[in-house]
């Protein structure tokens, strides 16, 4: 590490372009460094840019849980979600997605009712008690009015039909983020 010191405090002839600045280095004595001088308002404005653009790729990146005993249907839901910049887990049933749960935050959670020997509808219910601010949609192979009607009273934004096309799932989601924005 080293220090470098300027007699005026960076004059024009200085801003935004190569000079030679003398150095006095320990152990190595004097040596010239050809360098590019950058005046503290432009270096605070480069910085700023730089902190946008990290912000806004976070920002971008919506945590998103898909719940579902069917791998095909895992691993479809998750390559196109990831497709469309979401950051995704998946979990195959109730009891993994509460222990992922417990571990990370989520925006979304997306869940098949009937899974092999627990029911969806359970993780709706931990989800709206323990996480209010998760959104749920709920997804079924076997749709009834009743079981719709019970995840809309439960809290789901949403009740979605399978097979369903990955533009109406997208359309789905795309709904839950922008009417949470609001």
């Amino acid at each position: 590490m080293f220090n470098v010191q300027c007699q005026n405090a960076w004059p024009p002839e200085l801003q935004q372009r190569r000079v030679k600045v003398r150095v006095v280095l320990p152990l190595m004595g004097d040596c010239a460094l050809n360098v590019k001088a950058i005046c503290p308002k432009d270096f605070e404005a480069r910085q700023n840019r730089i902190n946008m653009k990290r912000e806004k790729y976070t920002m971008s990146k919506k945590r998103v849980m898909v719940v579902d005993d069917e791998q095909a249907i895992l691993h479809a839901c998750q390559r196109m979600l990831e497709l469309h910049n979401y950051e995704v887990k998946t979990a195959s049933g109730v009891n993994s997605a509460k222990k992922i749960l417990g571990h990370k935050n989520f925006e979304l959670i997306i869940s098949d009712i009937c899974l092999k020997g627990e029911f969806g509808i359970d993780l709706l219910r931990h989800v709206k008690k323990t996480y209010p601010g998760i959104g749920v949609i709920m997804m079924t192979g076997t749709p009834d009015a009743a079981s719709e009607e019970e995840c809309r009273r439960e809290g789901a934004f949403d009740y979605l039909h399978k097979p369903f096309e990955m533009s109406e799932f997208l359309f789905s989601i795309d709904n839950f983020f922008g009417s949470s924005k609001k």
